[in-house]
């Protein structure tokens, strides 16, 4: 059966690596646009009715109105029907240490019953958050796979340079190989190195150091 990538993706003013500008695409539309071109899925986006504010600084506090409200935007559309996918990737940026609260509500909406979620999040340091624990809770019918961190706009770079070398078919599980394979290069060296991965304060250290919290929201 066919799968569907359902993500949600911000463009406009964004925090990349201390600074703030202006971007067309956001990290999770290009993430998406790989795992697509990789699997031949079909995409939906995720929209809210009433978007975020373009400003970086008035799109964060809005975004933390509505988690503290524990609210569920209205959506511009939903997908008419879930029914001849039995694979759902679910991408998204970290806001506030979980999910948008507009992909809550796609969650909320979608009947996935049997299916399988996949979920990747964009971020500038602070991975997952809780989002799979949230996945977890709102899909209990679902079998819910490890969630896949991407460190921004670099992490999106480091996986077009990685994926053309390889013939795996599941865009998920090659992905996974490739973040594996750096974080234990990582671990075992302290030589000066330059990747997708890793925060840039935090190339050339050890791994420690690769586990940081940083709440920060990306697009």
């Amino acid at each position: 059966m066919p799968a569907l990538i359902a993500y949600y993706s911000r463009a406009d003013e964004n925090y990349f690596g201390g600074t703030l500008r202006y971007i067309d695409k956001g990290n999770t539309r290009i993430a998406t646009e790989i795992l697509q071109a990789l699997t031949g899925a079909d995409m939906f986006r995720i929209e809210q009715l009433t978007p975020y504010s373009k400003d970086y600084n008035s799109c964060i506090e809005e975004a933390r109105s509505d988690l503290r409200r524990n609210a569920r935007p209205e959506l511009k559309a939903m997908p008419e029907s879930l029914d001849k996918y039995d694979t759902i990737y679910l991408g998204f940026p970290n806001y506030w240490g979980t999910m948008p609260m507009a992909v809550f509500t796609f969650l909320e909406r979608s009947d996935l019953k049997g299916k399988t979620i996949k979920p990747f999040c964009t971020n500038e340091g602070s991975g997952m958050g809780e989002s799979e624990k949230d996945i977890k809770a709102l899909c209990t019918d679902s079998n819910i796979e490890k969630g896949l961190s991407i460190w921004g706009k670099s992490g999106c770079n480091t996986i077009i340079t990685e994926r053309n070398d390889t013939d795996e078919k599941d865009a998920h599980s090659l992905l996974f190989v490739v973040k594996r394979q750096h974080k234990s290069h990582c671990r075992s060296t302290a030589e000066s190195h330059r990747c997708g991965y890793c925060p840039p304060r935090h190339q050339g250290r050890r791994t420690n150091t690769y586990l940081h919290r940083r709440q920060r929201l990306v697009c």
